[in-house]
């Protein structure tokens, strides 16, 4: 969700708190890459459904990325 509201909507800003800086969303890719090797599929379907107007619920409870979809 961070990604999506900083890169898709430009309505957030991170903020390393050891520089104490804005990240761009360079910095943020690497570091969610980092954290996540699958990371980049996951924005991208995250991205497609929110796009589509779509609000996407967690799936963690069930095993998976994403579970349940509403349409606005």
């Amino acid at each position: 969700k961070a990604f999506f509201l900083k890169f898709g909507l430009d309505c957030l800003e991170i903020f390393d708190e050891n520089e104490a800086k804005d990240l761009s969303i360079l910095d943020l890719w690497q570091k969610f890459f980092k954290l996540d090797k699958n990371f980049p599929f996951k924005y991208a379907v995250y991205h497609k459904l929110r796009s589509s107007g779509w609000i996407v619920k967690t799936g963690l409870k069930y095993g998976n990325d994403f579970c349940k979809f509403k349409k606005i």
